[in-house]
């Protein structure tokens, strides 16, 4: 996994993990310091938190809609895969606890944004309807050479429109990468309005993004 972020601007909030479990293994996790969002990437595992299980399975991202579980700091979580299971981790410092909550596939929303060039479908997994500290976390389908994170723009200010709604509020993302055939690639680029940080990177299958601030689109080749 290659991790990808502008030089010196580390995050200060957010921070993602991948977990990796064969047949028959388990993983107990918990944190004092984050609040977490339990993605299943692909795989079929038992997931416990607060008393209570569920049971996952996911062929892969860009066949099934995820499942997930949200915990807070200090809530133990347990992981028991029957076949091999890829889990992200999605993490946010935080101090507030609440009921662990979990998310079927069934629940997630999504729709269709964009038009030609940039037409992408956006999948909800955790967000204003589930009760959280600060996180979000979603998935982004991009079809085959389409742009997304675009019309270019941001998460670094407060802005509201003339009418007092919000335009743009600051939060820090970051994007975990999967491509389909796993031989493509992507491109994205991370820059700030007065240019104080202007990079561009080489997408493949795997990649983490981190993004404190700035501009981000992203681009995929054609075909995947």
């Amino acid at each position: 996994m290659t991790i990808h972020a502008p030089k010196h601007r580390p995050l200060s909030l957010l921070d993602f993990e991948l977990l990796s479990l064969g047949a028959g293994e388990q993983k107990l996790w918990s944190s004092d310091e984050f609040e977490a969002v339990i993605v299943l990437i692909e795989g079929v595992c038992a997931v416990s938190a607060g008393g209570e299980t569920r049971e996952w399975r996911r062929h892969s991202v860009f066949d099934d809609a995820a499942s997930a579980a949200f915990i807070s700091p200090g809530t133990e979580l347990t992981l028991r895969a029957s076949e091999k299971t890829i889990i992200a981790l999605c993490k946010a410092r935080a101090k507030k606890v609440f009921k662990p909550a979990f998310i079927s596939p069934e629940q997630v929303r999504n729709e269709w944004r964009g038009e030609d060039g940039f037409r992408r479908q956006v999948f909800d997994i955790v967000n204003t309807e589930t009760k959280t500290e600060r996180i979000a976390v979603g998935e982004t389908v991009s079809g085959p050479g389409q742009w997304s994170s675009f019309p270019p723009h941001k998460h670094d200010t407060h802005e509201k429109t003339a009418a007092g709604a919000v335009a743009e509020a600051p939060l820090e993302e970051i994007y975990y990468f999967r491509v389909e055939p796993a031989t493509g690639f992507g491109f994205q680029r991370l820059y700030a309005g007065d240019r104080s940080f202007d990079e561009a990177y080489v997408i493949k299958d795997g990649d983490v993004t981190r993004i404190p601030a700035g501009y981000h689109p992203v681009a995929n080749m054609p075909g995947h």
